[in-house]
């Protein structure tokens, strides 16, 4: 965030895109990384917390939009793959989100 802001043009736009968790779903992915189950991203995200980065790196939000939680989960419990239909059950199925950013300064 600090490296986005510091490059950012005054009337720059940033397309952001980020795998998003819900509470339960930052936990458990912490959990399956911890035991090298399903080793991915070294961060999770929650929307809350990036909504919170981009204000404290002010970002303004211009547009927002997701797949849902859902859409993705129903795909990984029909996958015929053990690690994803795990996933699905333990209910960590990642949000696709994307953010159109400014600078609010």
């Amino acid at each position: 965030m600090e490296e986005m802001k510091r490059v950012h043009k005054p009337q720059g736009i940033i397309y952001f895109r980020q795998n998003t968790y819900h509470f339960w779903g930052v936990f458990v992915r912490f959990i399956m990384e911890k035991i090298a189950f399903d080793k991915g991203h070294p961060f999770t995200f929650s929307k809350n917390y990036l909504e919170k980065l981009f204000v404290k790196y002010h970002f303004k939000t211009l547009r927002y939009s997701h797949n849902g939680y859902f859409k993705t989960w129903k795909k990984k419990f029909l996958a015929f793959k053990a690690k994803e239909f795990a996933k699905a059950l333990l209910f960590a199925t990642r949000d696709k989100t994307m953010y159109i950013l400014k600078k609010s300064e």
